[in-house]
């Protein structure tokens, strides 16, 4: 089976492309479409000698990407409007924001959802503005809950449309990340004007910027997203390469307490797309310990997917020696309260049966990772290696077993 590394050469050199034979360009675009970089491929390899077969194949993830581009354009301006409308200041985040400011064509950046930032005391008067376009969440919700267990409120979905995110911070409250109410008013304080689709918002500054993509794929991703997060990293790069401040980068960086996931995700963005910091950044930025191993694990995630069941909560069990250790995490990822029930089960919010619920998730994760569960009972050495593996590197970049996935 061909990997993704066998083309990292590529990624630093697009026009390296125009050497691949026929079967090779396959694996190419395949592997490229599903790292969600397609457009990416063809934008900078365009006008270029490619065989024609390639050139065709990556046109045509271009075309794609172009026509969701514009539905999400439309659905855009209309949610940005409407808070616009109501008096609510705005800060376009992730794919919004890439695709407006920073990538040459917004196709190049796809998307699933609209991700904002609003100010805490703004939630509610969003929800109750975007609710007039049509746009629900799939279960009632107290915003105060919310906030206190995550860092955005339940998707707001329209039928057809977008699902659109509200975020009050960019790290997910009560983790080993710092950023208190100074550090968010420091991220209001510094964001600049843009206009999305005709609407003038805000953004984060170019120093933000890229500290919120590299937390995005190495702190709530845990490096398990595509090359689509780490391009977004080398293109904020690109875009601002001259007036990035980066030593307000490494500051806030050891500020916010994510310096384990703000290197790794430069260190592989400079390994894939080429884009190095200045001499010393990285430097300053490497924890003393553990380093290699964790880059190699990370690396190793990116160009092979692993199962599922390793990122998840079977995954962490596996990966504890001492039966006292795994009760821990039983207990701590199987008895969810009420609002995380509800994000899963929307019917849980109002019940008096609340205890059914955790039987139900308890019976639907023994379910859904029965082959995992299986293997980790009778000590299947490979999932045991991956899983340690993987919680060595949750250790590393200071993530807790709360931040893991289900």
């Amino acid at each position: 089976m061909t990997t993704l590394i066998s083309y990292q050469s590529i990624f630093r050199d697009p026009a390296a492309a125009g050497r691949l034979d026929g079967p090779q360009w396959e694996s190419l675009v395949g592997l490229a479409e599903r790292h969600g970089v397609a457009a990416w491929l063809y934008w900078q390899t365009r006008g270029g000698d490619l065989p024609s077969g390639l050139a065709e194949a990556l046109r045509q993830s271009y075309r794609r990407e172009a026509v969701h581009s514009l539905l999400r354009e439309h659905h855009t301006g209309q949610i940005l409007s409407a808070l616009r409308t109501a008096g609510i200041p705005v800060l376009v985040l992730k794919g919004t924001c890439l695709a407006a400011a920073v990538y040459p064509d917004p196709a190049l950046r796809p998307m699933v959802d609209v991700d904002l930032l609003l100010r805490r005391d703004d939630l509610a008067s969003a929800v109750e503005s975007l609710a007039a376009l049509g746009y629900r969440a799939p279960y009632r919700f107290d915003i105060a809950d919310e906030c206190r267990e995550h860092h955005h409120l339940p998707q707001l979905r329209l039928p057809g449309g977008l699902a659109v995110e509200l975020h009050w911070t960019i790290v997910r409250p009560g983790g080993s990340a710092t950023l208190d109410q100074g550090g968010l008013d420091g991220l209001w304080g510094r964001a600049r004007a843009v206009v999305v689709v005709g609407v003038p918002v805000r953004m984060l500054a170019p120093e933000d910027l890229l500290l919120h993509c590299c937390l995005h794929y190495a702190w709530q991703h845990r490096c398990n997203g595509t090359l689509r997060e780490l391009a977004d990293v080398a293109e904020v790069q690109r875009r601002y390469a001259a007036e990035l401040d980066w030593p307000e980068i490494q500051g806030r960086a050891f500020e916010w307490k994510v310096a384990p996931a703000v290197y790794l995700a430069l260190r592989l963005t400079a390994e894939w797309f080429g884009t190095t910091p200045p001499a010393g950044v990285l430097e300053g930025l490497r924890p003393l310990h553990g380093t290699d191993e964790a880059i190699a694990w990370a690396a190793a995630k990116l160009d092979t997917p692993i199962s599922h069941a390793v990122n998840s909560s079977i995954g962490v069990f596996a990966s504890r020696p001492r039966w006292r250790d795994r009760l821990g995490v039983f207990r701590r990822r199987l008895v969810l309260t009420r609002t995380e029930l509800a994000r899963m089960y929307p019917e849980a919010a109002a019940s008096r049966w609340i205890v059914c619920y955790h039987i139900l998730r308890f019976c639907a994760l023994c379910w859904r990772h029965r082959g995992a569960l299986w293997s980790v009972l009778r000590g299947d050495p490979d999932l045991l290696r991956q899983a340690r593996r993987d919680d060595a590197l949750r250790s590393w970049l200071g993530a807790a077993v709360e931040d893991t996935e289900a």
